[in-house]
């Protein structure tokens, strides 16, 4: 007898369990509720939150959202998985994965869901509280098995080439933490010396010195808004970098704001789902936000090459496969 579909649940603790529920009858009543819908057992449920020390940056959002994008990573579609939040940071993840062929099932709190919430073509959805007390039902012919289901089959890794010497890298570049500071306001500069066609010369260079056939594409440049003068920016662009500049979050959470590490995790998760065969990426970044990325890639069987600055902290480095200072990719 094969197995019943599977469903993960990922709770937002930010929105929250009704006061009147205790946690195990909310999620009792929202597996039973689950079964009903779509005939699936639950596997896993996993609560994200924040410390009271990372409010400021809504780390559990992040987390959320990174989990969601190493879902897709782990398992092809439809994949099912349930989204209990309110939360509008969730939105442009889930109208992707939701285009991918992912069924999404999304519980919010019909009080105080912001209408983008609501307005995603999900598979499903429904109202948490409503679920979590036992008011709103789905009966079933039979009752829910006690046990929990099982994982969905995973996503098979590409194949690995025959030969590096012809294989080209992604290359990413962080902005934030490889350029130097200026003295004026949030901008940025190369490091001393450097031109934005000397620099990408220099980065194939080592990458030949390495055994590999050099960089494929532009170079994606990841910045917060602001920090490139646009003489910088033109001087990239004209020299093989493709340069993204994103918006720090605000209150508001309008479309396209985004912490910048949160954006480079989502470019190295799409470089992973667009692999033809498995090569290593190239990171140049110092940021500790993105350790958990690179630390979770490796684990899954995706090489990450990180050129770091004298700020990287030791953790960022240990999650690396391979790693070199950032000065030795470009002084060639």
């Amino acid at each position: 007898m094969s197995n019943p579909p599977s469903t993960e649940i990922l709770l937002d603790l930010e929105n929250g369990v009704p006061k009147t529920v205790t946690f195990a009858d909310a999620f009792i009543n929202t597996r039973k509720y689950i079964y009903g819908l779509n005939g699936s057992l639950v596997h896993a449920i996993r609560a994200f939150y924040s410390t009271a020390a990372s409010r400021k940056r809504d780390d559990a959002d992040i987390a959320l959202k990174y989990d969601m994008l190493f879902w897709e990573l782990s398992y092809p579609p439809p994949a099912p998985i349930c989204l209990i939040s309110s939360d509008k940071d969730y939105w442009g993840t889930m109208e992707r994965m939701v285009k991918t062929q992912y069924e999404i099932i999304l519980a919010y709190n019909a009080a105080h869901a912001s209408k983008d919430i609501k307005d995603v073509a999900v598979t499903d959805s429904f109202d948490f509280p409503s679920v979590a007390k036992g008011i709103l039902t789905i009966p079933t012919p039979s009752a829910m098995p006690l046990g929990l289901g099982t994982s969905p089959p995973s996503r098979p890794l590409p194949p690995s080439p025959s030969s590096s010497e012809l294989l080209k890298l992604k290359v990413l570049l962080d902005v934030n933490t490889s350029f130097d500071n200026t003295t004026t306001g949030n901008e940025k500069c190369m490091p001393k010396g450097l031109t934005p066609t000397v620099m990408r010369e220099n980065i194939e260079l080592f990458l030949k010195s390495k055994g590999y056939g050099g960089i494929t594409g532009s170079i994606q440049v990841i910045a917060r808004s602001g920090s490139l003068s646009e003489q910088l920016e033109e001087e990239m662009v004209n020299s093989g970098f493709a340069v993204t500049n994103v918006d720090p979050p605000t209150r508001e959470k309008k479309a396209g704001e985004d912490h910048t590490d949160v954006r480079i995790g989502q470019v190295m998760q799409r470089w992973c789902l667009e692999l033809q065969q498995l090569a290593p990426m190239v990171i140049i970044s110092s940021d500790s936000n993105l350790t958990l990325v690179v630390k979770r890639l490796d684990s899954m069987g995706f090489p990450v090459m990180l050129a770091y600055g004298p700020s990287a902290p030791p953790e960022l480095l240990q999650a690396a496969r391979e790693k070199f200072p950032w000065g030795e990719l470009i002084a060639q």
